[in-house]
């Protein structure tokens, strides 16, 4: 049985939504620390933050087995400073198009080890017919995603970052978020298209190796939870695990 979006513990959105606000303060924090000071910008092969005005770039592919190829999203990111960087990302998961924003915040760095935050937020236009590879007709309205993660890494002598974490990953489509503030409930036909507004957690783990001095390879699997059980697909339109691989370019 699939979920109400008007069911959402309050208690829980209310702890979702002070979690956003505090990332939101420590990013603006972190926006105005010195670039100068010791950051990421003088390691090498670093996947988050290009050194200070520089930019990198990156291409992410994946399969999940039930979504016909390809699944190519690009991104380009911006070093800020040392500590902070912006991007645009774009590109297809083999269903639909999507576009959107990244960025990427050095919260605290000891040495090798750092504990960032970095946030993607992605829109998906609609669907409506056939779309590249997928011969199907489908009818899906425009959603967004919005995925937030706090990771602690380790950078080790030869020069490869492990790093595991936690976040929160939210999902809505246009009609459906606003139905959820204004209280409407939609039609049977309308929930039957829209993607319901519901915010998960996650766990995370990942590998940065150096391929040169320019190329990074970077292997991320993130779970995907409700509460404290993986999600069911067939409940919540959410896989629970993703299996992605990360090739990025710095400039």
């Amino acid at each position: 049985m699939k979920t109400n979006p008007t069911s959402v513990p309050v208690r829980n959105l209310n702890e979702n939504l002070a979690l956003m606000l505090l990332m939101t303060i420590l990013l603006i924090l972190s926006f105005f620390l010195d670039g100068h000071a010791q950051g990421t910008g003088s390691f090498k092969n670093d996947p988050y933050f290009p050194a200070r005005h520089k930019f990198s770039a990156g291409i992410i592919t994946t399969y999940a087995g039930t979504i016909p190829p390809p699944v190519l999203i690009a991104d380009v990111l911006y070093g800020v400073n040392d500590k902070f960087s912006v991007g645009i990302t774009g590109g297809t998961t083999g269903a639909m198009a999507l576009a959107g924003f990244r960025l990427n915040v050095n919260l605290l760095q000891h040495n090798n080890f750092r504990f960032l935050y970095r946030m993607t937020s992605a829109y998906y236009p609609e669907r409506n017919g056939k779309f590249l590879f997928d011969r199907v007709d489908k009818h899906i309205m425009p959603w967004m995603l919005t995925i937030g993660m706090f990771d602690a890494e380790w950078r080790t002598r030869k020069g490869v970052r492990w790093s595991i974490g936690t976040g929160f990953l939210e999902t809505h489509c246009i009609d459906g978020m606003m139905n959820f503030f204004s209280g409407r409930t939609p039609s049977a036909e309308e929930k039957e298209q829209e993607l319901e507004f519901e915010i998960f957690n996650t766990i995370q783990t990942s590998v940065s190796i150096p391929l040169s001095k320019k190329f990074t390879l970077r292997p991320e699997v993130i779970t995907v939870w409700n509460g404290v059980q993986l999600v069911k697909g067939d409940e919540h339109k959410m896989r629970p695990i993703y299996i992605y691989l990360n090739l990025v370019y710095t400039f």
